[in-house]
């Protein structure tokens, strides 16, 4: 098993036994790889809500106000010290509500 993961997880493995060493680590890092992986598989884009007709005309986003967004997203994640899985679930999250709330206005 740990010639197939990455040194990431295989830290985390490690950290996982020792209670001094097992802050914000990931939760089941034997399968961290399998699950990454299987995920980029499936992933489908949620869209470009930035440039769509509805956005134009109804709530405005822009490029400078996503990053605005993510940034403060980041920061919250970095002051917080969440971790990383817990800033791009809310990045997604932040991505699919603006997608459907434009979706629901066109």
């Amino acid at each position: 098993m740990q010639d197939s993961l990455p040194p990431a997880d295989l830290e985390d493995l490690k950290a996982m036994r020792d209670p001094l060493l097992n802050l914000n680590r990931q939760n089941a890092p034997e399968h961290a790889q399998t699950i990454y992986l299987n995920k980029l598989r499936g992933d489908k884009a949620i869209g470009n809500y930035i440039n769509s007709a509805a956005n134009s005309k109804t709530i405005k986003v822009t490029q400078d106000i996503r990053l605005y967004m993510v940034t403060v997203m980041m920061e919250v994640h970095r002051l917080k010290q969440y971790r990383d899985e817990t800033l791009y679930l809310a990045c997604s999250l932040a991505d699919r509500y603006l997608a459907n709330l434009l979706e629901n206005h066109e």
